[in-house]
């Protein structure tokens, strides 16, 4: 399977990425600490000028301040991923792709290599991308558009068939 990845594409891995990130349970009991510290602050601050109705507004500004946060990051991910795409020249090259019970293939215009399924760290199946990620934050993005659904499904199976988790 051979696509050119563009822009979009590279943008909507990336979001796929990001909110995979903020699903796992690290990243949640970190938000849920910073939006609690957050509100924690705001509430004794609220307690000791305003009582009880202080403590709920603070709660809620801080647990809003953090949401805003996270928000903020997931609007921004076009302008930044899609610097990232224009700075990177083998991105704006076709990709070909390969599979079979030995692992996932690469190839582009630098080179070529074979990723066993074994040292797959995770995958994921978002809305438009497949991702198959090497480490937490590097990952292979295949684009639903560029599959077929017997090569989408052929896919999911290889990768559940070598007990790659799923993200």
């Amino acid at each position: 399977m051979t696509f050119q990845p563009t822009e979009a594409d590279f943008v909507r891995a990336n979001r796929d990425w990001y909110l995979r990130t903020l699903m796992r349970p690290r990243t949640l009991f970190g938000v849920v600490l910073i939006g609690g510290t957050l509100a924690g602050l705001e509430s004794l601050q609220g307690w000791i000028g305003h009582g009880v109705p202080g403590v709920l507004a603070a709660g809620v500004l801080g647990a809003g301040l953090t949401s805003l946060v996270y928000l903020g990051i997931y609007l921004l991910m076009p302008r930044r991923a899609g610097r990232l795409y224009r700075q990177q020249a083998s991105l704006q090259r076709p990709l070909s792709f390969g599979w079979d019970e030995t692992g996932l293939s690469v190839r582009s215009a630098n080179g070529a290599g074979l990723v066993p399924w074994s040292e797959l760290h995770r995958w994921s199946d978002g809305r438009e991308m497949l991702l198959f990620y090497l480490n937490d934050q590097l990952f292979y993005f295949l684009p639903h558009r560029a599959l077929t659904a017997v090569q989408i499904e052929d896919l999911r199976a290889m990768a559940a068939a070598h007990g790659i988790p799923k993200f």
